[in-house]
């Protein structure tokens, strides 16, 4: 039996964010539960616990198992969120005068202890481009809903863990390596895999947050099925309108040229500064929803099968391409593409079982 003599209901904000809201509190006791509702406004995700004191004693946190709801964490914005919580599921009684406290904190990014991801509003924006190659036209008007991206490309760290935890193999190291560029041409190498550089040395541990490059598409769908059974989410390539969705900048862009910039230089590695070499990720600036690397370093692998006609006849909501094909869908640039390839509307293609020292991923929820 509950039996509660006063109820005070405290909000506490943890973090400042001067967009974060919230408002028409109220809840009531019923049966042996406290329902409690209110409204949330703001740029989330947010993180969000119910904790309690009986009669002035310390404040305890309700556990997860006891309350169910719009509770825990990637809570977003929304009117009439309810937390149904059920203190006998944890409690011997609950008697006295009882205080409860609703902590909201701020979370621009989602982390897991694998991969550090970045949410995206979902919205509409004009992909393609009337200016670039005959593949990026018609601009067309597209929708995509919410979902989180990487916030960096997958780095070689990364991906090892992988490697270590599966004893996976490329598709390279199952076939005859991977395509290296010798300085007048491109070039299959044997032996050559995601261990090694993009001049074909083997990487030292120096290089354990450059980009893995030598990765096929296969092989970034391994990643994402192994990361999907270690955390339980449902881990994926992005479709290539959530790619330049969020390289544009989501609903924030500016519409700049590049991925945050009109200015190449100032957030990707290409020809004109990267040495011929991958670098470490997250070290130019990050575009409008703080992506890094989302033009240059290596291209990036989406989900799609590539038709040159696409955005022909494409639908305009959350588009994931062609049926079927022969070839995925690159996007982004790398650290050999000229300007003109790293702008956010670019895009190439390769069979999905290929590799080559400028390709790699990120990974996208949900």
């Amino acid at each position: 039996m509950i039996k509660i003599l006063q109820i005070l209901l405290l909000l506490i904000m943890c973090q400042l964010a001067t967009a974060q809201t919230v408002k028409n509190f109220d809840f009531y006791t019923e049966d042996e539960r406290v329902i409690i509702h209110y409204d949330l406004a703001g740029d989330g995700p947010f993180k969000i616990s119910l904790l309690y004191t009986l009669n002035g004693y310390a404040w305890q946190s309700v556990p997860l198992t006891a309350c169910r709801g719009a509770t825990g964490t990637n809570i977003n914005a929304a009117n009439g969120l309810q937390i149904v919580w059920q203190p006998l599921l944890h409690l011997e009684s609950l008697e006295g005068n009882l205080s409860l406290k609703l902590q909201v904190e701020y979370k621009e990014q989602e982390k897991d202890n694998l991969v550090e991801m970045v949410f995206v509003k979902g919205g509409t924006f004009q992909m393609g481009s009337d200016t670039g190659e005959d593949n990026e036209k018609p601009v067309h008007t597209v929708q995509v809903n919410d979902f989180y991206i990487g916030k960096y490309e997958i780095t070689v760290e990364q991906f090892r863990e992988f490697v270590s935890a599966t004893s996976y193999q490329t598709d390279a190291e199952k076939s005859d390596g991977s395509y290296i560029w010798i300085g007048t041409k491109w070039e299959k190498q044997a032996g050559i895999n995601w261990r090694y550089d993009a001049t074909g040395n083997k990487r030292g541990s120096s290089e354990n947050k450059h980009p893995v490059i030598h990765v096929s598409w296969n092989d970034a769908i391994a990643y994402c099925n192994w990361l999907t059974v270690q955390t339980g989410k449902s881990y994926r390539l992005p479709t290539e309108a959530e790619w330049e969705f969020a390289a544009r900048g989501g609903n924030q862009s500016k519409r700049f040229l590049y991925a945050g910039s009109n200015t190449v230089d100032a957030v990707a590695w290409y020809n004109g500064n990267s040495k011929n070499v991958t670098h470490t990720v997250g070290n130019k600036q990050a575009n409008e929803l703080g992506l890094y690397d989302t033009n240059g370093n290596a291209w990036e692998w989406c989900n799609d099968w590539y038709n040159q006609d696409y955005y022909s006849n494409s639908p305009s909501n959350n588009p994931k391409g062609a049926n079927t094909g022969t070839d995925r869908v690159l996007r982004g640039g790398s650290w050999f593409s000229d300007p003109r390839n790293g702008r956010v509307t670019c895009r190439i293609y390769d069979t999905q079982d290929n590799c080559g020292s400028n390709y790699g991923f990120r990974v996208c929820l949900p």
